[in-house]
């Protein structure tokens, strides 16, 4: 088994969609790299209207709407998330023009700022009515709202406040690709923007990236294009994410910019390219490619460039994982009568060994100290997370929880580990749980009644 694959169930309930809301007449200026430029959002109970005025192009990559659903849970809904306006080129909107989102069945005319220009300036989707709730003029209430560009909080904008000034974070510049020597996008503290872990969900009916707090709070959804992911590895300061994703017919690598949201494909090959690990110093991604015949772990720099093969064997090896000090590379390997076992090798790819002799062991990950190994063993149905020393010794079982246990992250501080897990009988929902390495405290980290899966926890 090489890859976490539970059948998805279509129709799954928006339950848990927060509803949507923003404030009347308010007027923000958003910042560029090099320009500031005013927007001015108009709402009432049926419509939300983004009125960009001025007469040159603009950037609005990563503006969206955040609030909370009755669990105090976070929610983000991004204008790159609507269909309708999927033709606009957010690096580069040309202003003026007037974003609509507008509730189904509701006919309502536009400002009157929008009506001063042609019609294809002015492009309106249409919400169903459990996705829109803006303001109530007779009540004169709200739900609290924040907007934010991408994953960098801007300002809040109180419940019963109808008009509300907000300025919007800079829009980052975004690079044609990543690399790792490149200068920082944004200076900010990202331990009080992201979440310390990031894993796959299908939480609101598509595939997607979230964040959330070690505790299981502050759940965010940090990507919106609702293709499939998996095998998530952050860079070392967190700017980025890598991961593979089969959207353009075959299994490729990209790389999400957690500031911009942009998501960029670095492989761009025709055969299988999957489960990255970013290595420590940041220099490097490992990963696992078919491109010269069965599967083999390579090298690349974060933008592609500079291909290295590690492995050259007549048998599939796959999903690398770098020790904390980026010396060596564990993996997974079927040259051993075809069974899947845990292998060391140096980060050049000399020295390989085999470190576990178990028959279906996989998704290695090291510990911070660099003496102990966590993986999974066991199959679809049935599997459980273990530890074993780099030396191949001191093997123990962690997790005890029914069915699938597996794919798991240690936390930075090397106490804890995370992991998903398929209870028993129920294939179609899988959960986050946390247990220390003493084997205390287990617990479930989300629950929704939905998948989530590939838990990582952020370096």
């Amino acid at each position: 088994m090489n890859n976490f694959s539970i059948t998805l169930k279509h129709g799954l309930s928006l339950l848990f969609l927060a509803l949507l809301i923003v404030m009347p007449d308010i007027s923000m200026t958003l910042q560029t790299q090099t320009s500031s430029f005013e927007i001015v959002l108009f709402r009432d109970k049926d419509s939300l209207t983004v009125y960009i005025p001025g007469n040159t192009a603009v950037s609005i990559r990563g503006l969206q709407f955040e609030t909370a659903d009755s669990s105090s849970r976070r929610f983000a809904y991004r204008l790159e998330e609507y269909s309708a306006f999927y033709g606009l080129n957010f690096d580069a909107v040309q202003a003026p023009i007037c974003l609509r989102l507008l509730r189904q069945g509701v006919n309502l005319p536009y400002p009157t700022e929008c009506m001063k220009f042609p019609s294809n300036q002015r492009l309106t989707q249409s919400l169903v009515d459990a996705d829109i709730f803006w303001y109530d003029p007779d009540a004169g209430q709200g739900i609290l709202l924040s907007v934010t560009r991408s994953t960098i909080p801007a300002n809040i904008c109180p419940a019963q406040q109808a008009r509300c000034p907000v300025v919007v974070p800079p829009a980052p510049n975004i690079p044609n690709g990543t690399s790792a020597s490149a200068t920082p996008i944004l200076n900010y503290n990202s331990d009080s923007i992201i979440g310390d872990i990031a894993f796959v969900s299908n939480r609101d009916g598509a595939w997607d990236i979230y964040t959330m707090n070690e505790d299981g709070t502050n759940i965010r959804r940090i990507t919106f294009d609702g293709t499939y992911k998996e095998q998530l590895t952050w860079s070392p300061d967190g700017r980025f994410m890598a991961f593979n994703s089969n959207r353009e017919g075959n299994w490729e690598i990209y790389v999400l910019d957690m500031t911009s949201g942009k998501q960029t494909n670095i492989t761009n090959n025709t055969k299988v390219n999957y489960q990255p690990a970013w290595s420590p110093d940041g220099t490097k991604i490992a990963f696992s490619s078919s491109r010269n015949g069965n599967k083999d772990i390579y090298t690349m720099d974060p933008d592609g460039k500079n291909v290295v093969r590690l492995t050259s064997n007549s048998s599939d090896n796959i999903q690398p994982a770098w020790s904390h000090d980026g010396k060596n590379i564990a993996f997974v390997s079927y040259r051993d009568e075809g069974k899947q076992r845990i292998y060391v090798m140096n980060a050049t790819g000399s020295n390989q060994h085999r470190v576990s002799k178990g028959t279906d062991n996989f998704a290695p990950v090291w510990s911070p100290n660099g003496k102990q190994i966590a993986f999974t063993a066991g199959s679809e149905r049935l599997a459980a997370v273990w530890i074993i020393n780099v030396d191949g010794t001191g093997l123990h079982s962690l997790s005890y929880e029914p069915g699938f246990s597996g794919f798991p992250s240690w936390s930075p501080d090397g106490n804890y580990i995370i992991f998903a897990n398929v209870p028993d009988q129920k294939i179609n929902a899988s959960k986050i749980q946390i247990i220390g390495v003493d084997k205390s405290g287990i617990r479930s980290l989300t629950d929704a009644n939905a998948i989530d899966a590939y838990p990582t926890w952020r370096p």
